[in-house]
């Protein structure tokens, strides 16, 4: 017989405000689950993953500005690139979100490490100085990098079920135009509105844009310093 330890892992079950019970051991009531280092709530929300790898990446920024005793702002932003930004990025086209509270707090992270770099610089003089794009900018890059591979058949998803192609040849647009209208048959609204929000930007993309982009995604291994 197999006991159960309700103390441990918690947040690697969901239920609902139910009683269940197994073998006469009570399972804890929990709202979040953590699915291959992505959490989730009880509503399908992506904003417990979101919490908690801001509070990470927060901590790894001032650990960098603590510890290091150089000031050379380049050393600091590879070490910023390498450290915490992955941190900001694992798995983004899962959870990446799209309310502007919760782009602003990922973004606050970046913004207070580079002022702290360049204090009397504006947020987008510092972004050339130190030749970095915005968090956001990343995100969109990498989701329409991964929305690229989906059609081309380069994961072996069936795109399908995500995406519909447009059959309109009056209008410019890239070789593989999608439909916007097209909403898939899930019941998670937050991830209906995330894939047509990288809907609407692939749409607008031109067949070289796309292509640059992968190009770039490829040549610097998944990542861009």
């Amino acid at each position: 017989m197999v006991h159960l330890n309700s103390s441990k892992k918690m947040n690697e079950h969901l239920t609902v405000d139910a009683v269940n019970s197994i073998c006469g051991s009570t399972l804890p009531v929990v709202y979040t689950v953590t699915d291959l280092g992505v959490s989730y709530d009880n509503q399908f929300s992506f904003r417990p993953h979101m919490n908690s790898i801001v509070s990470r990446a927060s901590l790894g920024a001032k650990l960098i500005l603590k510890c290091s005793v150089t000031r050379d702002s380049g050393i600091l932003c590879k070490a910023f690139c390498a450290f915490v930004r992955p941190i900001l990025e694992f798995s983004s086209e899962i959870w990446n979100l799209y309310f502007n509270m919760d782009i602003n707090k990922i973004e606050n992270v970046q913004r207070r490490f580079t002022k702290a770099v360049f204090p009397k610089l504006s947020y987008s003089e510092r972004l050339v100085r130190l030749h970095l794009p915005t968090l956001e900018i990343r995100r969109l890059i990498a989701d329409l990098t991964t929305c690229y591979k989906l059609l081309n058949g380069l994961i072996d998803i069936d795109s399908t079920n995500l995406f519909v192609a447009s059959t309109n040849t009056q209008t410019r647009g890239n070789s593989c135009k999608l439909k916007k209208n097209h909403i898939p048959c899930v019941s998670n609204c937050c991830f209906v509105a995330e894939l047509f929000q990288c809907i609407m930007a692939y749409v607008g993309l031109r067949s070289l844009c796309i292509f640059c982009i992968v190009l770039h995604t490829y040549n610097s291994g998944g990542s861009e310093n």
